[in-house]
């Protein structure tokens, strides 16, 4: 029984960590159109978004 909870908890934050990943490459990719938009003066300098 111990073992079961064991690989339930592991299976949980093996989840955790690629859902993680999956986030942070989405916020990359974010970050990389909004500053290509800046670089083409779609979106000025004092827009809100980091």
């Amino acid at each position: 029984m111990i073992t079961v909870i064991g690989l339930l908890i592991v299976a949980g934050l093996v989840g955790l960590s690629l859902l993680a990943r999956g986030l942070r490459a989405q916020v990359e990719a974010l970050r990389e159109e909004i500053a290509l938009a800046r670089i083409e003066g779609v979106l000025g300098k004092d827009s809100p978004v980091p």
